[in-house]
């Protein structure tokens, strides 16, 4: 009997996707905001900055969508 090799590729866009996911969480953006920028083409470090200047996480998610 021979051995299988599975060999999974990943998907470039789906490591970018939780890249920008995490950066967003860790940045203060809840679990849903954090997933509705990090699916847009929001701009990321526009987003992160809003925050750490004091806007709202809601306000700033509404802003950048």
């Amino acid at each position: 009997m021979s051995a299988h090799v599975l060999t999974v590729h990943e998907d470039p866009e789906d490591g970018a996707h939780a890249w920008r996911f995490e950066q967003l969480h860790e940045a203060g953006y809840n679990l849903r905001d954090a997933q509705a920028i990090a699916n847009s083409s929001a701009d990321l470090h526009y987003a992160v900055e809003m925050l750490r200047r004091c806007c709202d996480s809601t306000l700033a998610r509404r802003i950048v969508l």
